[in-house]
């Protein structure tokens, strides 16, 4: 990445994403929530020039580099997971590395608060029948399988409230078996882990 793009060369992009590329032509490396499409090994190789490089050139690519990389390295050591028991006819959800518990029950939908923007490690469980997480905002969707832990990774990137359900039959309280998932600020997020452990669901009633 030099101090004077390349017609063509990509500027930026919504979201805050920013953009690298070689001297010449080449391929454009995202860099956003995520990375796209490379290493970051191979980001650094991209945004180095490879012609003779102006006085400053290579500093100031550094320190652009370095803006791009580092929001990155905080968020793959950022990770919360989550340990998710389908029962019937509801859910819980434990906070590993906490004692943060939320447990659902009749007449009550459980919440499973996590911070926006960060990687969500979910393990999800049955206690008994098959059952299947499911939150139609996100389109995603993942069994719950008796004497099986499937494992999977969630990253929202909006604060707000976010409804789910089971969506395989599971008896006669299917309908009831609901949960929302609160995406709130990494604030607001430390303070639910630290206000203690409880049955009783962060949410209300149905």
């Amino acid at each position: 990445m030099t101090a004077a793009e390349p017609p063509g060369a990509a500027a930026g992009g919504a979201g805050g994403e920013l953009a690298g590329s070689r001297p010449q032509a080449g391929p454009v490396y995202h860099v956003g929530g995520r990375l796209l499409g490379t290493k970051t090994t191979e980001l650094v190789k991209e945004s180095l020039p490879l012609h003779d490089p102006a006085p400053g050139t290579v500093k100031r690519a550094g320190r652009r580099l370095a803006l791009a990389v580092l929001p990155l390295l905080v968020a793959g050591c950022a990770r919360v997971t989550i340990d998710v028991t389908a029962f019937q006819w509801s859910w819980q959800f434990d906070y590993e590395g906490s004692d943060r518990q939320v447990i659902g029950g009749p007449g009550h939908v459980p919440e499973m608060v996590v911070p926006v923007g960060v990687p969500i490690h979910i393990k999800l469980r049955s206690a008994d029948v098959v059952h299947s997480f499911y939150v139609p905002r996100a389109l995603f969707k993942r069994q719950a399988i008796p004497g099986t832990t499937n494992e999977f990774d969630m990253n929202f990137q909006r604060v707000g409230l976010y409804h789910g359900q089971c969506a395989q039959y599971c008896g006669v309280a299917h309908s009831d078996m609901l949960f929302r998932v609160k995406v709130v600020s990494q604030d607001e997020f430390e303070r639910f882990l630290t206000s203690g452990r409880g049955g009783a669901p962060t949410g209300g009633g149905t």
